[in-house]
């Protein structure tokens, strides 16, 4: 503060009097501490917003890398679904080709069959109602004389009018019960000693006895 001329003379008892350059002394020595520990800070925070830039750099290029994994899995996945369904769909009309084709060629030769017996049997039924013995007695209409159709695969023949896929179905309703099961997957973070900490997807614990049984433990 400023002081009057005389207090430097005569040494006034209500002041303290201090040298300038000794003030100034004392005053830079501890500017000098606090400048090296603004100093010091500064580097430290700089290092430490270096580091995280370059951490976030890193786990940027992680994620867009998980990301473009998990898609080509998901891509890979859905075109094996889309490939088992068309085959699938292939073998049930081929199936049902073979079985139509041989559905008709059994139709063909009953209704020929069927023709046949319906002539014969008018035949008959005309013979059986004749009053003429001699022509009863002589006629090539008769049962003994006729050829009637055998039976054979026609009639054993039976047409199969359910296709079922039930087997697959199950399998399907298992893979769509494991997708359900990844999309409730958290996120848990993983440290070990002084090394950076790692980022992991994580089944839910389980909550029931069923899902207890399924988990794998790794020891």
């Amino acid at each position: 503060m400023c002081i009057c001329s005389m207090s430097v003379v005569t040494g006034h008892k209500n002041h303290e009097l201090a040298e300038l350059e000794r003030d100034r002394e004392e005053k830079v020595k501890l500017l000098r501490v606090t400048l090296s520990d603004i100093r010091k800070k500064l580097e430290e925070r700089e290092k430490k917003l270096k580091e995280t830039r370059r951490v976030m750099e890193q786990k940027k290029i992680s994620v867009e890398r998980e990301v473009e994994e998990n898609e080509k899995s998901f891509t890979d996945l859905t075109h094996c679904i889309e490939e088992a369904h068309k085959k699938l769909v292939e073998k049930i009309r081929e199936q049902e080709k073979r079985e139509i084709e041989k559905a008709e060629g059994v139709t063909e030769q009953l209704e020929k069959e069927i023709e046949e017996l319906k002539k014969i049997y008018a035949e008959l039924k005309e013979l059986s109602e004749t009053k003429d013995n001699i022509h009863f007695q002589q006629t090539q209409t008769f049962p003994s004389c006729r050829v009637l159709p055998a039976d054979g695969d026609s009639l054993n023949f039976a047409v199969i009018a359910d296709v079922s896929s039930e087997d697959m179905r199950k399998e399907l309703s298992c893979l769509k019960k494991i997708l359900e099961k990844i999309t409730q997957w958290d996120i848990m973070t993983l440290t070990s000693g002084r090394e950076a900490p790692v980022l992991i997807l994580q089944p839910p614990e389980p909550r029931h006895r069923d899902e207890f049984l399924q988990c794998e433990f790794v020891l």
